[in-house]
């Protein structure tokens, strides 16, 4: 049978939507959170299965005094889930990144036989899988694409978080990757801030009281953003942290395929990856 090339349809809106259905989860996740409450006469309620009742020793009834405290927790455990989906789609926007940027560069070629879109889903696989043992951004960034110092810093920090989060019951201890200092851990990310330039040239932040001369309402995208969290406790964020999060990484998702599409560009083979991720 006669060979041939391997063709690829790179759909870039496709890709992005890996990452970006992770942050509808999250903000899924962060409704949850914030309008989720408890009925604690029905909580307290035992549950029927097929008109048998599960034993009161199963599921004890959750005391007035401590439900304030279970609350607290359903919120903390709807926003780390929000900041787990955030993370684990960004990441396999990566790995999908990283196999887009791959196959560009390659010149495998296929027997005519062959069913084209299960050798590349196969050989996507077999990319992907390699990748998980090197580290993500210096292996897209041996293909060509580039990060900023902040970037890193933020993309490689979170991803320990979610490590901590899925695997040490979210309790923060040192990772290689992590910027732990004095016993803490730094976090970095981005927030939108709005504020007031005036005609002087003065930059003031917005607050109920009168402005004192007049001026434009302005705002940044990129600014920087640090939580510290002590060693040794318990990972959390707040409502407003998962929000700023979840812009942070749509920045990212934006801004990382701007850059695929120039490198895409740069090396003059763009051609069209089939398969969706």
């Amino acid at each position: 049978m006669q060979d041939q090339k391997l063709k690829y349809e790179i759909q870039l809106d496709r890709v992005q939507k890996i990452a970006l259905s992770g942050i509808g989860r999250a903000l899924t996740f962060a409704k949850f959170s914030e309008t989720g409450t408890y009925d604690l006469e029905k909580i307290n309620t035992p549950p029927r299965n097929e008109g048998q009742i599960f034993s009161n020793d199963f599921m004890p009834p959750i005391q007035l005094t401590e439900f304030q405290k279970w609350k607290d927790d359903f919120v903390a455990w709807n926003l780390n889930n929000a900041v787990n989906e955030i993370i684990e789609s960004f990441f396999v926007f990566l790995e999908i990144t990283y196999f887009v940027l791959h196959a560009n560069g390659d010149r495998r070629r296929v027997n005519s036989g062959d069913v084209l879109g299960e050798v590349i889903k196969n050989w996507q696989n077999e990319v992907r899988n390699n990748l998980r043992t090197q580290n993500k951004i210096q292996a897209l960034s041996n293909k060509g694409l580039q990060f900023s110092d902040d970037e890193r810093k933020i993309i490689e920090s979170f991803w320990e978080i979610r490590n901590l989060l899925s695997h040490n019951l979210g309790i923060a201890d040192n990772r290689k990757k992590l910027d732990v200092d004095q016993g803490k851990i730094t976090l970095r990310w981005y927030r939108r801030e709005i504020f007031a330039k005036l005609e002087s040239g003065r930059e003031i932040q917005l607050t109920g009281d009168p402005m004192p001369e007049a001026g434009d309402l302005c705002m940044r995208i990129k600014v920087p953003q640090t939580k510290e969290i002590d060693l040794n406790s318990h990972i959390s964020f707040t409502l407003d942290e998962v929000q700023q999060i979840a812009w942070t990484f749509w920045l990212l998702v934006s801004d990382v395929s701007a850059r695929i599409k120039t490198v895409l560009d740069q090396s003059g083979k763009q051609e069209k990856f089939a398969e969706s991720a």
